[in-house]
């Protein structure tokens, strides 16, 4: 993204010099630089920070999202009453382990982990905004939430799998894929049956 910005603002000094504008844009480095740094923020505000810079980050940030769908996915199997709910909820959590641990895996440090676990167990946010939720104002909010994480994730895995050089990160994935887009369409059918 940085690079076509430079190439666009170089186009564009480029395309004034040859058309004779009068007065020359002059474009400095440091300018360009301050230039893509406004743009990578508004980017990232735009889209919920999607933009993962490297493969730690990457692995980091995944941790973090199966961390949140499990508890989120817990809370969906003690507060919902619907038993298709219920029933993929409980998948969730299986399979969200399951991929939380080869996540581990592709991390080196377990303190980072431990701590990453206990301030997400302890902060996810999430409980306050369901407190006073109970039957179908519940179960409608959990799914939408869930079908706008799994959404999320799904690009993030793409975008991964596009530019990691990481065999055994291509690899898991790779495998990952298809249960996280099967998860999707589970929630969306949910969805449409509710409304």
């Amino acid at each position: 993204m940085k690079s076509t910005i430079l190439l666009t603002a170089v186009t564009i000094l480029a395309f004034n010099i040859n058309t004779g504008y009068k007065k020359p844009v002059r474009l400095h480095l440091q300018d360009i630089g301050i230039y893509i740094q406004a743009i990578a923020a508004k980017d990232e505000a735009m889209f919920g920070g999607s933009f993962i810079a490297d493969e730690d980050t990457f692995v980091s940030h995944a941790i973090k999202a199966n961390m949140h769908e499990i508890i989120m996915a817990q809370m969906a199997s003690q507060k919902s009453t619907n038993p298709a709910i219920k029933a993929l909820a409980q998948r969730l959590i299986t399979d969200h382990q399951q991929l939380l641990r080869e996540l581990e895996r592709q991390n080196n440090s377990s303190t980072q982990m431990n701590n990453m676990h206990d301030s997400l167990a302890a902060n996810s946010g999430q409980d306050t905004a369901y407190n006073n939720l109970n039957g179908n104002d519940f179960d409608r909010k959990w799914v939408s939430d869930m079908i706008i994480g799994h959404t999320k994730t799904l690009d993030e895995f793409k975008a991964e799998l596009a530019k990691t050089q990481n065999t055994d990160l291509k690899n898991l994935i790779t495998k990952s894929l298809p249960t996280i887009s099967e998860h999707l369409k589970q929630l969306e059918a949910l969805r449409n049956k509710m409304m």
